[in-house]
């Protein structure tokens, strides 16, 4: 309920006022909620848990990309920072919390169809066995790259093909790691068919 009601505080306080003090309630229930879910998993038994990574930084992006809105807003940073302040709530906040999401969801779904496919007395592959923590670990690697040469690339300070070559390779990593995760699927699954063929197991 508080980010609701902030939102619409900010939105009335801009419509009256058309001033940068209609940004603070929003950004105060958005700092609030990043330093909440910041505690939170570091409260976890996993605290070094590689996707609790990617949510920590989408948190940090949240909170500064706000406040470089916030702070232009204000007229205290020069225009162009406006960009700086896109990138990361768009690409930091946006890819960082989707990115830790669907390195593990994908793994759980794929293990979630092979324990319902598994014939009596197998037993399916761990998520981590489907999609490796290494791999999870190199993506934040190059996910941290990306952002941070965005960042650069909205300040001025480094040409936008550098930025886009970082960013292609991001997704292609990403597809890189999908299609293995499924590729050992299908080869999990592949193999139970045909030991059940060749009459070893019920």
């Amino acid at each position: 309920m508080i980010w609701p009601a902030s939102l619409l505080a900010s939105g009335l306080g801009w419509q009256l006022t058309a001033s940068w003090l209609a940004w603070l309630p929003a950004w105060m229930a958005a700092l609030a909620f990043a330093a909440m879910t910041w505690r939170l998993q570091r409260r976890s038994r996993r605290p070094g848990d590689c996707g609790r990574r990617f949510w920590q930084m989408a948190m940090a992006a949240l909170a500064l990309g706000l406040l470089a809105a916030w702070l232009v807003a204000a007229d205290l940073l020069a225009a162009g920072w406006a960009a700086l302040s896109g990138w990361l709530l768009l690409f930091g906040l946006g890819a960082g919390v989707v990115l830790g999401m669907f390195y593990k969801i994908l793994p759980f779904l794929l293990w979630l169809d092979l324990q319902r496919k598994a014939p009596p007395g197998a037993r399916p592959p761990a998520t981590l066995a489907l999609l490796p923590e290494s791999a999870q670990r190199r993506c934040l690697f190059v996910f941290s790259a990306c952002l941070a040469m965005g960042c650069a690339l909205a300040l001025g300070r480094l040409p936008g093909t550098a930025a886009g070559v970082g960013t292609c390779a991001l997704a292609a990593l990403v597809a890189w790691d999908a299609g293995r995760a499924v590729w050992r699927y299908r080869a999990c699954a592949r193999n139970w068919r045909e030991t059940q063929a060749a009459g070893v197991m019920p």
